[in-house]
């Protein structure tokens, strides 16, 4: 286990290794998982709505959204290509419908707004 993220409800949990699994915290049960990163996952934040999570892992610089809807697409939503590797990640977004992505890596601030995700 590399990673962990609560959603925002407090109701579920992501933990990821080189995949990752959602946990429900009342039934205890991973009703889903994911794969889609060849390295360990060192970042995982919720969207604020918690309909979504981003994730990157070490030695990748690829950034990936997932949906929490689509219970049967283990594939990400998009996925954003840097440069270099991640160093971390935020999802908070001054634009309810929008959810964006921001980052830091090689001493340069990133930001990216308009991921193609409906958001309640």
């Amino acid at each position: 286990m590399h990673s962990l993220a609560l959603s925002p409800d407090g109701d579920t949990l992501l933990a990821a290794g080189t995949g990752i699994r959602l946990w429900n915290l009342e039934s205890k049960k991973s009703p889903q998982k994911w794969i889609g990163h060849t390295n360990s996952v060192r970042g995982l934040v919720f969207t604020a709505q918690g309909t979504a999570f981003v994730s990157f892992a070490s030695e990748d610089r690829f950034v990936d959204l997932w949906s929490l809807q689509n219970t049967e697409n283990e594939n990400a939503l998009a996925v954003l290509a840097l440069d270099n590797n991640p160093i971390s990640i935020d999802t908070h977004s001054p634009f309810q419908d929008r959810p964006s992505v921001s980052g830091f890596h090689g001493g340069i601030f990133w930001y990216y707004c308009g991921l193609t995700l409906a958001c309640p």
